[in-house]
């Protein structure tokens, strides 16, 4: 999201989406996982426009994450992009 490398400088890489192939993520875990962290943000920051700017890099890092079919990143979806709900 910008920050600092501290994770990536002392453990390597996340790599978030390798870790996370063993779980269906389709659009309805995907959505759930934004639901939740939309809570967490509104019950710990209380400026708008952060909450905001964070909610959109998670919303893009949830959408990647998907591993179902349909995937808007996966090569043969990129035509079928789907507008993600920032409310």
């Amino acid at each position: 999201m910008g920050g600092p490398q501290l994770y990536s400088a002392e453990r390597g890489h996340p790599r978030l989406r390798q870790r996370h192939v063993g779980f269906a993520i389709g659009e309805a875990e995907r959505d759930a996982w934004l639901h939740c962290m939309r809570g967490a943000l509104e019950a710990t920051i209380d400026d708008a426009a952060a909450r905001q700017e964070i909610l959109v890099s998670m919303q893009k890092l949830a959408d990647w994450m998907r591993n179902q079919a349909g995937n808007p990143h996966d090569s043969a979806a990129k035509s079928q992009l789907i507008p993600l709900q920032t409310n």
